[in-house]
């Protein structure tokens, strides 16, 4: 958890240090009336509202909701968002262990984990 807050925080500090060297290469540029290439725009202003405890997390939380409520009728969705406290991948180990204990459970099932983020270990 200590190594996504402090990459979160260097993801800022990183993208203001590009803002500026940008800035500092397209202004001679400019200067001089050479064509440049239009700024990218982001849709997102700040990556960090995809984090635990902003409108946005709880509007997508209440989305997911939703969709699993009357979207998936025939499959046990289990959802565990950023309202539930942990890191995603021990959130899933920690649901499976729990099954495994349940009375009925089938030694045999298949548990599939995917996903782009690298840190499952």
């Amino acid at each position: 958890m200590k190594q996504q807050r402090s990459r979160r925080f260097r993801n800022v500090k990183d993208r203001q240090t590009l803002e500026d060297e940008e800035g500092r290469l397209r202004k001679p540029c400019e200067i001089e009336g050479k064509n440049v290439l239009p700024r990218l725009e982001s849709n997102v202003e700040d990556s960090n509202i995809i984090t635990p405890g902003t409108k946005f997390m709880y509007e997508l939380s209440k989305h997911l909701q939703n969709s699993i409520r009357f979207r998936i009728t025939a499959t046990l969705v289990i959802l565990s968002d950023a309202s539930s406290p942990g890191e995603g991948e021990h959130k899933i180990i920690s649901s499976i262990r729990l099954q495994r204990t349940c009375k009925g459970y089938d030694p045999n099932t298949s548990h599939v984990l995917y996903g782009l983020v690298n840190e499952t270990k």
